[in-house]
């Protein structure tokens, strides 16, 4: 009679055993499933965000060309006059004019060709959206103090072929062009996307704002 208790006790312990075993079974297998996806999710979204500086980091670099060459031509020909011969004939009001168009050039270049050197100096060093950030801001000023420079080659010609006179509205209409061209054309298209009416979105679009 003991023996037989003891069986069925033993037994009865087997078939729980097992039930608690397919019973955890399933439990374990979506848990890990779920930590699956969130990994890819992760991957996916990590991958995303490196294609995206990648990408920015790639437009930022072919306007900063852009912006380098007429950098060039203006740096060339300001370094180029002191060697001309009406240099001399300067008067001291147009040789400042002169010096402080020289100075902006020449910062303006230095600002535009940072971010080669910080990408050189910080390569391999997983930088890139520090890159991203710091050559937008270097291309931002380095653009505003070009525009400067060739308002300010503008103010030199006039004043030294025509006048003081002439010279100074020449400035104040170049530095009006720029701010319109530069400023202006942006802010008004940013302001009209701004106040624009949201496109109809696709039926695609509208199921996917269903509930979740």
């Amino acid at each position: 009679m003991r023996e037989a208790a003891a069986r069925w006790i033993l037994a009865d312990a087997g078939s729980r055993g097992r039930a608690s075993t397919h019973t955890s079974g399933p439990g374990r297998r979506s848990s890990s499933a779920r930590s699956a996806m969130v990994d890819s999710r992760q991957r996916v979204s990590m991958s995303e965000e490196t294609t995206a500086r990648d990408r920015n980091w790639n437009e930022l670099l072919q306007e900063l060309r852009v912006a380098q060459t007429g950098l060039q031509i203006l740096t060339a020909f300001l370094v180029s006059l002191p060697f001309q011969q009406r240099f001399s004939s300067l008067e001291p009001g147009q040789v400042r004019i002169y010096l402080a168009v020289l100075a902006t050039s020449v910062l303006a270049t230095v600002l535009v060709l940072a971010p080669v050197n910080y990408h050189r100096t910080l390569f391999r060093q997983q930088e890139k959206e520090w890159l991203v950030m710091a050559g937008n801001r270097c291309a931002r000023a380095g653009l505003v103090l070009s525009g400067l420079a060739a308002v300010g080659v503008v103010w030199l010609i006039f004043d030294v072929v025509v006048g003081d006179g002439a010279g100074i509205v020449a400035a104040v209409v170049g530095l009006l062009v720029y701010l319109g061209v530069w400023g202006g054309v942006p802010l008004v298209k940013q302001r009209r996307a701004a106040t624009a009416p949201t496109p109809d979105r696709s039926p695609r679009e509208r199921a996917g704002d269903g509930p979740s």
